[in-house]
């Protein structure tokens, strides 16, 4: 199995050491969230396949809006669903960019974001570059200067 892994979820992208079963709350099940995470592994795509979805209840439609959201019993394996694309990242981090609420754009605007996962060659670069978009780069030295040489230097 591969040492690491770029996740996105609905678009937000961040670096696992592994795939864990997927296991939403009861909103996430009802919305299929699975549907909308994706991981990459520079050979593969993966995607969560749930073996079985439950129905939910008004009642339970209409808490787990409000107040009372717990896991919702569903458990998705990720599976392999086809090959690892360095374009298809990318997609995926735009796709997040258009419904970020800030959650991708901590450290840098939009562009800057695209910019750094643009810049990536192989999946190894990817890997780093996602790593700085979510903040690594403030505490790695190396991933600071790749930051630096994508965007140049950051003025404190």
């Amino acid at each position: 199995m591969p040492s690491v892994f770029i996740v996105t979820e609905q678009g937000m992208p961040y670096v696992a050491e592994e795939l864990k079963a997927y296991e939403p709350n009861r909103l996430s099940a009802m919305r299929a969230s699975w549907s909308q995470c994706k991981a990459f592994d520079g050979i593969s795509r993966y995607q969560p396949q749930p073996e079985t979805i439950p129905s939910f209840s008004a009642w339970q439609r209409l808490l787990a809006r409000t107040v009372y959201n717990p896991r919702s019993g569903v458990r998705a394996e990720w599976r392999i669903t086809g090959e690892c694309s360095l374009a298809e990242i990318i997609s995926e981090v735009e796709k997040g960019l258009e419904k970020d609420d800030d959650i991708i754009q901590q450290w840098f605007e939009a562009a800057d974001v695209l910019e750094i996962v643009r810049s990536a060659t192989t999946f190894e670069e990817m890997v780093d570059r996602v790593r700085c978009v979510c903040g690594e780069f403030e505490i790695d030295a190396r991933l600071q200067k790749i930051i630096d040489d994508v965007l140049g230097p950051i003025e404190a």
